[in-house]
């Protein structure tokens, strides 16, 4: 639709294009021009002209007139080139007064195109007769473009500031206006000229997808004139708000050791969801492929994992282990002895074990004999027979105990006994004979005795007969050992 404005003014402005284009347009158009210029000096005195040669789509086509008649109505008319009315357009032609001086100024809103279009403006006076006539084009409306950044994901720490670029430029200089779609941010609508580069910032505070579209319109919209000449763009923006590592621990636990060189114990690791872990490490040891190490004491160990990202949050847990240092076992045996033996047969002795305070007993063997249960037994010789226990527990740890045992074989006893003699004797009554003994240097002397007579203390009393009597001395010891020795007495009767 058409409009149009009008001021009175007693002086005109003509304002031509010396474009080729446009001036084979009006040469194109001269024959046409020659329908409206009528001849005579009235014709020529008269004058319209717009203020430029070429329009945007709708915008208001400013005409200047003079040299009319004064105070005259002049009727105005825009048509194409040949003459033709434009369809749709509402109050067209229509009449303006000139002034007392006979010129007027006056604007006519221009149509939609859809290429450029040559538009032919015709002025007349109604009382006068003067006639002229001018042209102008009308370029179709480029609508505007608008680019925002393009979507992206952006890792945070924390919250913080977050921001994207806008650009937005119209190629037919107009006025642009950008405002946000759908709005449920802060983000305020802005105002530019034909072009602009602008910023939004916003600060999230969760992790998300956050989308923002926007509109950008030209001065069509802008003067209510309703058109798809604006431009949309949208950009989505995916935050990740840091999420702190889990580190992770084995169960507290307990730990037998030989000794306190290092331990490695498996199990300790960490996460990070957000794939930023920097650093895992260990209070009280050193972390590597997932195993702790650390130099351990006897009781409490305390292992503190800490697993740190690249924000700087960290996770931490912790394990105890509880060290039992390995203690020897303690071997025990019989006190040293003495002992007497008939002979040199086995002797087998009891008395002989070990403990180990850990249960982690390995072996216990014995040096110079033979170990069952707790008796050893061994072949002795005579003197000192040592016996060593040797306890010895899983971790190599020894304990001995050494039993001597001395030992003294039996010696067999000793008889001593008269010479042999010969006796005169009045009658055969009982003789008694003195010089008869028996010792034994191991004092197990059991017996003594005499096989003609009876012994009492030193001395042996038999029945003699006449000849020979033969007295014969038995010693026994404890051990069945007997010795003996014999006399003879010889009695001659008177």
């Amino acid at each position: 639709m058409a409009t149009h404005k009008t001021s009175q003014n007693g002086f005109g402005r003509i304002s031509k294009s010396n474009s080729p284009r446009w001036q084979r347009i009006k040469n194109s158009l001269l024959a046409v021009l020659g329908v409206f210029f009528l001849a005579g000096s009235s014709l020529q005195a008269a004058n319209v002209a717009t203020d430029t040669t070429l329009y945007s789509a709708n915008l208001a086509v400013s005409i200047d007139g003079n040299t009319f008649g004064l105070s005259e109505d002049v009727t105005l008319r825009v048509t194409y080139p040949d003459g033709s009315p434009l369809s749709g357009v509402i109050g067209d032609p229509w009449v303006v007064s000139s002034s007392v001086q006979g010129g007027f100024l006056t604007s006519w809103t221009g149509v939609t195109v859809d290429t450029v279009t040559v538009f032919l403006l015709s002025a007349v006076g109604n009382i006068s007769g003067d006639s002229t006539a001018t042209t102008f084009s009308i370029s179709p409306n480029s609508p505007p473009r608008l680019t925002l950044d393009s979507d992206t994901t952006i890792f945070l720490c924390g919250p913080e500031e977050v921001c994207f670029q806008a650009h937005g430029e119209d190629d037919d200089d107009d006025r642009i206006s950008l405002s946000e779609l759908f709005a449920t941010s802060s983000l305020l609508r802005t105002e530019e000229d034909s072009s602009f580069d602008t910023t939004f910032c916003f600060t999230p505070d969760t992790s998300g997808v956050y989308c923002f579209e926007f509109e950008l319109d030209d001065d069509d919209n802008l003067r209510g004139i309703v058109e798809d000449d604006d431009d949309e763009d949208s950009v989505c923006i995916t935050i990740i708000i840091d999420s702190p590592p889990v580190a992770a621990c084995p169960s507290d636990t307990t730990l037998f050791v030989c000794d306190l060189s290092a331990i490695c114990l498996p199990g300790f690791s960490a996460t990070d969801f957000d794939g930023n872990l920097m650093s895992l490490t260990v209070n009280g040891g050193a972390v590597s492929g997932g195993s702790a190490c650390f130099t351990p004491v006897a009781g409490a160990n305390i292992l503190t994992l800490i697993a740190t990202d690249s924000c700087g949050r960290a996770d931490t847990c912790v394990t105890t282990v509880t060290v039992t240092v390995n203690a020897a076992p303690v071997a025990a045996s019989p006190a040293d002895m003495a002992l007497f033996v008939c002979d040199l047969s086995d002797i087998c002795l009891s008395g002989f074990g070990a403990v180990d305070s850990d249960g982690n007993l390995a072996t216990v063997s014995v040096i110079g004999g033979t170990l069952s249960g707790d008796t050893v037994c061994f072949t002795p010789v005579v003197g000192a027979n040592v016996i060593t226990l040797i306890a010895t527990d899983s971790c190599g740890l020894a304990d001995t105990s050494v039993t001597t045992i001395t030992v003294s074989n039996n010696t067999g006893p000793v008889v001593a006994c008269p010479t042999d003699l010969s006796l005169l004797v009045c009658d055969l009554s009982d003789i008694c004979l003195p010089g008869f003994s028996a010792t034994d240097s191991d004092g197990n002397l059991m017996s003594a005795s005499v096989d003609n007579g009876s012994l009492s203390g030193d001395t042996v009393c038999f029945t003699p007969v006449v000849g020979a009597n033969t007295i014969t001395m038995i010693a026994t010891d404890s051990c069945g050992v007997a010795d003996t020795c014999v006399t003879t007495v010889t009695i001659a009767l008177n």
